[in-house]
């Protein structure tokens, strides 16, 4: 007989301040059962500019299991464990921007059933409502257990916001530590999806310095990065993520290369 797993909702929340709003970290888990051998495609990620009984405009992303990251997810993490339970896991954690003006944010699971890809369990919306989120966590969690199998799938998306260029340095060096060149970009010279700087032939290394808001703070951050000739020759690529005009969100790559 199929040993089914309990639906286990839990909602951790945690508080801090940011200025006069606050700054929140929430995580919440659903646990569902799963048949043997259902064949889970990818996670659907949905963004609205309000609650969706507002009738809503809706960006829709996607991430397809072994496929190229949607340009909008900018980090994924698969790890592969036995549990406690003793399960075999594999957990797809996937990393994504909320923007001002999309502050309402859902994803639903996609699987596929007789050749066609369709939803399942997709989350309740949530809404920040205009406060200042550092990290909204969701999972969804499956699980199979009978005989011998014991297997659990986790989808797991966490939401934090978009941050906004300030400037994007590039300080050029010669093999004598001398500084030969600077480029700066900001969003004003962001014109085209992707931005080439081209370097001197004497730059021996650069130090790139990425200023941004990262929306959770008032203070400005700032990357360094230093990279050397060789890394340059193979190719070097940032993307950048940002908000632009009325809380709309955007990428650029920016490649840093010599002249060819």
């Amino acid at each position: 007989m199929k040993r089914l797993s309990l639906i286990l909702l839990f909602l951790l929340l945690s508080f801090s301040i940011a200025g006069c709003k606050v700054a929140k970290t929430t995580t919440t888990t659903t646990n569902q059962s799963i048949e043997p051998f259902k064949e889970f495609v990818g996670v659907k990620i949905t963004l609205m500019d309000k609650p969706s009984y507002e009738n809503p405009n809706y960006v829709h992303d996607y991430y397809y299991i072994g496929e190229d990251l949607s340009p909008y997810i900018y980090d994924l993490k698969i790890n592969e464990y036995i549990d406690d339970e003793n399960a075999e896991v594999t957990e797809y954690h996937i990393y994504y921007h909320m923007t001002p003006k999309y502050y309402c944010f859902t994803y639903s699971i996609l699987i596929k059933e007789n050749d066609e890809i369709v939803e399942r369990e997709q989350l309740i919306p949530h809404c920040t409502y205009g406060q200042v989120i550092s990290q909204v966590t969701r999972s969804i969690n499956y699980g199979y257990k009978v005989n011998d199998i014991n297997k659990k799938i986790i989808f797991k998306v966490t939401f934090t916001p978009m941050p906004e260029l300030i400037s994007y340095t590039v300080t050029e060096f010669n093999d004598n530590n001398e500084k030969i060149n600077t480029t700066t970009i900001t969003l004003d010279d962001l014109d085209d999806l992707h931005q080439e700087i081209i370097l001197s032939d004497d730059t021996a290394y650069c130090i790139i310095n990425y200023e941004y808001n990262d929306n959770i703070v008032a203070t400005p951050k700032t990357d360094t990065k230093i990279i050397g000739r060789n890394t340059i020759i193979k190719g070097y690529t940032h993307r950048i993520y940002t908000v632009i005009n009325d809380g709309e969100r955007a990428y650029y790559d920016i490649t840093i290369k010599y002249e060819e």
